[in-house]
């Protein structure tokens, strides 16, 4: 357990719960998703989201052991017009990951991981067929044991909105947020695309992409890749290290509406190049754009068994008050 002797001294109760909420990090990062996702042009908004995800049994390669990971997460998003030209958009979201690692030292041990986040934003439309969007996320991402400064995180997001044909609407942007290793940019681009026969195409790049197909008002069905990048602090007790996971997913959906405003959502998949790269509270970079890192000089812990998770499935099911705008 190379990673974990760099933290001295721990005992065994100690180094495992630090184990299992590096790991629990996999489906607990949809803040940008959530932002981007209901400012992606689609068809809907979605007022209240809650959702539960779970990846069973995943293995390690260099170690015989389990690890499921299950998540919950919420969000309420509430849009408030000031004028016909100006709407406030004021939401927030959090998030609680259970996991459990099991192996033949360790039995069904538990943990927990959480997230809070707040939404705020202004819509302007400056011309019939433009949107300006500006959007405000502070949040903490944490284990919660010793909250400090360090875990607050700012982020922001810029959209442009234009309607270049009565089918398609294209958005450019940038999103920047404060993460642990230093400051990350991703310039964005968005679209929302309504092809023959009920086929729509929409998402924001580089954050998600879906394909959906609409069958009736009662039944939807389609497939998206979604990515994140997300970094975490952990509490002093185990030495203030942080963790930078990339995560990326696929998934095929169909979504059934009980009622007009009612939506169920049931998805499966599967973690493509997920990876977890841990290190000390003090290795930064001067910029990272798009998962390329500008003065990357940093040393990952080392022997560092936290990427050796496998790639595994993914199940989800959601439960969505939405509102159709289109």
């Amino acid at each position: 357990m190379g990673l974990i002797n760099t933290f001295n001294p721990l005992d065994l109760n100690v180094i495992q719960p630090f184990i299992l909420r590096m790991k629990s990090t996999l489906l607990s990062s949809f803040l940008l998703l959530f932002l981007l996702s209901d400012m992606s042009a689609q068809s809907y908004f979605n007022v209240l989201s809650l959702s539960s995800n779970v990846s069973p049994n995943n293995t390690y390669r260099n170690q015989d052991a389990r690890l499921t990971i299950q998540d919950y997460s919420g969000s309420l998003q509430v849009p408030l017009q000031i004028d016909t030209n100006n709407i406030l958009l004021v939401g927030m979201s959090g998030s609680k990951t259970a996991f459990t690692y099991t192996s033949n030292q360790l039995q069904n041990t538990n943990s927990q991981l959480s997230t809070v986040a707040m939404q705020i934003g202004w819509q302007k439309n400056t011309q019939p067929s433009k949107q300006r969007l500006i959007m405000l996320i502070p949040s903490i991402k944490s284990d919660f044991e010793d909250v400090t400064g360090v875990d607050y995180q700012i982020g922001m997001a810029v959209l442009y909105t234009k309607k270049v044909k009565p089918n398609l609407k294209l958005r450019y942007g940038l999103y920047a947020n404060k993460h642990n290793f230093g400051p990350f940019l991703a310039p964005l681009f968005g679209l929302d695309y309504a092809m023959k026969n009920n086929w729509r195409l929409f998402g924001t790049l580089p954050a998600f992409l879906t394909l959906e197909k609409k069958f009736n008002k009662r039944f939807r069905a389609g497939a998206d890749l979604r990515i994140s990048t997300s970094t975490y602090r952990f509490s002093e007790n185990i030495g203030n290290p942080y963790m930078q996971q990339n995560l990326n997913y696929a998934t095929a959906f169909i979504e059934a509406y009980p009622q007009k405003v009612i939506a169920l959502r049931f998805a499966a998949g599967h973690s493509i190049f997920r990876s977890y790269r841990a290190y000390a509270q003090n290795q930064k970079l001067d910029l990272n754009i798009l998962g390329i890192g500008i003065g990357e000089k940093r040393q990952e812990l080392p022997n560092n068994e936290f990427g050796e998770v496998k790639n595994g499935l993914v199940f989800e099911i959601s439960l969505f008050i939405r509102v159709e705008i289109d």
